[in-house]
This record gives C-alpha cells, structure tokens and sequence, in this order.
C-alpha cells in the first residue's frame, strides 16, 4: 500500500506518514519503502530489500511469476491453476482464465456476464463479507461503485487496518480526477 501511495503522492506526505503511525510503521520503515521507491518504482521485480519481504520474495506483475526464487502461493505463480485454488482469489490474481483446470468450477465472481455489484450486496446481505471482497477485487466495477462498497464493507468489520485500507483507496480515488463511469 505504500508504495501504491508513493505512486500517488511522490513523496512521504502528512497522510502517509498518519498511515504509518496507525499500523506501527516507524519513521525508518517509511524511509526504507520511500528509498526503495525511489530507486525502483511500483514495479520492481524484487522486493527483498525492503523489511517486510526479507524473508519471502513477492510476484510482481511485472515480472516472471514462474521463476524458482518465488516462494509464496499467489495463485498466478503456478503454471496450472485448479479451480479450487481460486476460492481465496479475484480475477486480478489471476493472469489468463484458460490456464485454470475446471474452469466450471470456479467462484462466481470469475464468471463471465455476472453483474458484480449485485453479487457483492448478495454476499453482504448474506453476511459473507470474505466473498463480497474477493467480489469487489474482481474487474470490471465502476470506481464510484468500488468507493461505495467499501465504506459498506467497513460496516462489517471492526478491524482499524481494514479501515485505514478503505479509506485510504476512497480518498484516492476522491482526489484522483477519475471520471465516475472509469472502470477497473
């Protein structure tokens, strides 16, 4: 998120600086991500440098999600993908549909021509607030949708994290000069 931020902002403003006070993130940590985003930018392939991957490099969208020093589980590292694996994924974790096994079998917010936005006030409603997430992470919501359901999403939670998250993309967007039918 704070490299999402530094993207944004290009520097370590009064907001940042809120963010990372509120999850515990010291002055030195800010600086470490700032230095590294500088050197690098959003996209670097390797992470290692910075604290919180010291011990477990990430995949990187820009980079080759197959290669052998990638330890974790991000569903798109693997070379064949079983539906059953994307049941804790969205569609931005997943590069290409057809490198999935049993592609019926996947979630419903995988499916192709499923309105989103009513999906997620179905999870909602069905207090599934795991499923409205993975929902609301899938492409193709209006950013003024994505706004509205996260503040409703926050309602479901007492996490003070989930909270900063969410306002943190709200106001993002709010500041953004993002037209309201933009999609993602």
């Amino acid at each position: 998120m704070l490299l999402e931020m530094l993207e944004t902002e290009e520097e370590p403003t009064k907001e940042i600086r809120r963010f990372c006070r509120t999850v515990n993130y010291g002055s030195e940590d800010l600086q470490k991500v700032f230095t590294y985003w500088d050197e690098y930018s959003y996209g670097k392939e390797h992470t290692s440098p910075l604290v919180y991957f010291s011990d477990k490099e990430t995949v990187s969208p820009y980079g080759n999600i197959e290669r052998s020093e990638y330890d974790g589980d991000f569903p798109a590292s693997m070379p064949r993908i079983k539906a059953e694996d994307c049941n804790n994924a969205c569609s931005f974790e997943i590069g290409e549909i057809d490198c999935i096994e049993n592609p019926q079998n996947l979630p419903v917010w995988f499916k192709e021509n499923i309105n989103l936005k009513e999906l997620f006030y179905q999870y909602l409603s069905q207090n599934k607030p795991k499923e409205a997430w993975l929902t609301l992470n899938s492409k193709g919501w209006l950013l003024k949708d994505v706004a509205e359901a996260l503040t409703l999403l926050k309602d479901k939670t007492d996490s003070e994290l989930f909270h900063l998250i969410a306002d943190n993309w709200i106001y993002g967007w709010e500041h953004s000069g993002c037209d309201e039918e933009e999609k993602y």
